[in-house]
């Protein structure tokens, strides 16, 4: 392409300018579409992959999941258990040396109430004990909260919500920062625990438009930050299985019963010194199984251990803002944009693929490095669409000049008819046609103004120009669909038919020269408009005949007409 470009130089700054008013335009309808999120599940499907890209993260050892499996369910019974059993575990993890405990499952309903009341003894006890509180739907369809019955609620050190929606492909990568249930505002059970094991109240946790913050004054500030929807990106350090340290419920309880006789423990107590316990259900049908970007099943208790672990080692993505992906956007397009205009269309296209490229990597070094999420699907539509829409801007700006060349080659500048030069190749092409398939009429004429020396010695140069002109439309419009027309030099013009025989040629001639002999050039407002008639002359084609013979006689009835005293049509 760029060897084509000085055809576009008759019309350079204006082609400059339609071009770069296209890399605006797609500019604005990128950004217009990222405004509007209309892209949003293939960005999400983007970040997926940059988690399989950066591969697993090391996480704390201090975060140890509970698991209520199906070992512990073969043991102990059908779920729910009495809570006895739940009273045992936090009395095992506390003498352990757990530092924080939560429980992913609701007790929301009451049971046997000596257990009950035993439980809450316990959690009373530990002081370390969290629950969870999620929306529910009941019969009446309202929106009510499934919270721990109020005993234990009471006696727990905190509530905290385990809501997270998955996005519409099903898949889990946000939760709320925050949710509200009866005039209460709660924060993520996980982001609870893991402030409560570095010793932060949950007083000290606040939410901000853009941010939620995690301070206290023996520590360095957590600022959690949030997407444009107000949600916090879940940092998947790995699949279910590898990220976390698992153990059984059952092993647990167990290993402490037998830890009191001083019998050897199925499992290292040492584990849970200084830990925090997340305990949840994790037997299949009875968990709540969601999709992750890094595992197709993961447990919905899971979730709450990424929380903790992304507070305790304050690793959080940092997902960039509007203003930044706006403005990404608008660099790239000016980097195309030059691309563009500096080179041809190969050596943009391997250009632009290597930018594509590089940009991708990019993203994947900030997010591995710095868990900065910056938006990647944006851009390469960007690139695809830009790179398609000035390459078509380019192309039809190419033809069009392509096409005003031709006609400026083809056509008098003047009357807009065909200079002689095309008019004879037309006719020559008809010829030859009539020479192999002969039978279809052609007639040729020749047509000049009357006395037009002394209307351009009267009246001007000016008015001879109106005179040719009118000369001009009234031929354009004589042949359209019938043949052809052109100017043959200074007030003379030569006019094609094809298809009518000489009688028909003759009376659409007669139809023109009177139209011709009842108007006026057009001077313009004030001036003086010549009258003017011209004179024709027609020929029929002969199978004898070549272009030059037949003009010279179409010439030869020309010149009858001006013999007869012009103003007519004379057919020869």
């Amino acid at each position: 392409m760029k060897d084509d470009l000085p055809v576009m130089q008759s019309s350079g700054e204006s082609f400059l300018w339609g071009k770069f008013g296209t890399a605006v335009l797609v500019v604005f309808l990128m950004s217009f579409l990222y405004v509007n999120r209309a892209l949003e599940m293939w960005e999400l499907w983007s970040v997926d992959r940059r988690f399989r890209a950066r591969g697993a993260e090391v996480v704390s050892s201090k975060v140890v999941l509970v698991e209520i499996a199906e070992d512990s369910i073969k043991e102990i019974g059908r779920w729910p258990w009495d809570r006895r059993w739940h009273a045992a575990l936090i009395r095992a993890l506390k003498a352990f040396g757990a530092r924080t405990i939560a429980f992913e499952p609701i007790f929301s309903e009451p049971s046997d109430p000596a257990s009950d009341d035993a439980l809450a003894k316990v959690i009373q006890d530990s002081g370390n004990v969290f629950f969870s509180v999620k929306d529910s739907q009941t019969e009446s369809r309202d929106r009510g909260v499934d919270a721990p019955m109020p005993l234990l609620a009471q006696a727990a050190k905190g509530l905290g919500h385990i809501v997270s929606p998955p996005d519409r492909d099903g898949t889990l990568r946000r939760v709320s920062p925050s949710v509200r249930y009866g005039g209460r505002e709660f924060w993520p059970l996980g982001i609870l625990a893991g402030a409560d094991w570095l010793g932060i109240r949950p007083e000290s946790i606040r939410l901000e438009p853009d941010r939620m913050v995690i301070e206290s004054p023996e520590r360095d500030l957590i600022e959690i930050p949030l997407t444009q929807q107000g949600d916090i990106l879940i940092n998947w350090p790995g699949s279910w299985e590898e990220a976390f340290r698992h153990v059984s419920y059952v092993d647990v309880v167990t290993s402490y019963a037998r830890w009191r006789k001083g019998e050897a423990p199925r499992i290292s107590v040492d584990l849970f010194k200084d830990a925090l316990c997340i305990v949840g259900v994790s037997a299949t049908g009875l968990c709540d199984i969601r999709t992750t970007p890094v595992d197709p099943v993961y447990p919905r208790v899971g979730l709450e251990a990424v929380l903790a672990d992304c507070v305790i080692q304050n690793r959080f993505l940092h997902p960039v803002g509007r203003v930044g992906n706006l403005f990404i956007l608008w660099v790239f397009g000016a980097v195309l944009f030059v691309l563009h205009y500096r080179h041809n269309f190969i050596q943009t296209t391997g250009v632009i693929l290597v930018a594509a490229a590089a940009y991708y990597a990019l993203s994947l070094v900030l997010f591995r490095s710095a868990g900065i999420v910056v938006t990647v699907v944006y851009p390469m539509a960007l690139t695809l669409f830009m790179h398609l829409a000035l390459s078509v801007f380019y192309e039809v700006m190419f033809a069009l000049e392509k096409q005003r060349l031709v006609r400026a080659a083809t056509t008098d500048g003047l009357t807009g008819l065909f200079n002689l030069r095309h008019f004879k190749a037309l006719l020559q092409r008809e010829i030859e046609q009539r020479i192999l398939k002969p039978g279809t009429e052609l007639c040729v004429a020749m047509a000049d103004v009357d006395s037009f020396k002394e209307i351009n010695d009267e009246h001007g140069h000016a008015a001879g120009d109106a005179i040719l002109r009118l000369m001009g439309a009234t031929l354009k419009t004589v042949t359209r669909g019938r043949g052809a027309a052109g100017r043959y030099g200074g007030d003379e013009f030569v006019l094609m038919f094809t298809g009518l025989p000489l009688t028909e040629a003759a009376r659409v001639l007669e139809s023109a020269r009177a139209e011709i002999a009842g108007r006026r050039g057009t001077l313009g407002e004030g001036s003086r408009e010549p009258a003017c008639s011209a004179s024709f002359g027609v020929a029929a084609f002969r199978e004898s005949d070549t272009s030059d013979t037949l003009l010279a006689r179409a010439d030869e009835a020309l010149y009858l007409s001006k013999r007869a005293g012009r103003n007519r049509v004379h057919c020869l």
